[in-house]
């Protein structure tokens, strides 16, 4: 998945094969609005990681929104773990908003 990204996010391009393919990219997750504030996607990625992790992986990356703070709020999840942070101006499959590319490891 990652390798089909390199041509929108052109720092991929630097990683190689066996650090792609070591990683656990979650490609989307999104909570209704009358459903936000309450939890949800917090829980949603703590369980999707905790799933990850009992099937063995231990890397994991997503590109994040800004807008809507997405990326702040894994940032505060994954503290202390996170191992590259950078911000992409105009993410071609987050309708060129800016996103973020986070990495972390637990």
């Amino acid at each position: 998945m990652l390798d089909d990204l390199k041509d929108y996010d052109h720092e991929l391009r630097h990683h190689d094969a066996a650090c792609i393919s070591g990683k656990l990219y979650i490609e989307t997750s999104s909570v209704l609005p009358a459903f936000r504030k309450v939890g949800i996607f917090n829980n949603l990625m703590n369980m999707t990681v905790e799933e990850a992790i009992s099937r063995g992986a231990r890397k994991f990356c997503v590109h994040a929104r800004i807008a809507n703070n997405v990326n702040g709020i894994l940032r505060k999840m994954f503290s202390g773990k996170i191992t590259e942070a950078r911000n992409i101006d105009a993410w071609h499959y987050g309708g060129n908003e800016p996103y973020a590319y986070l990495e972390w490891v637990v």
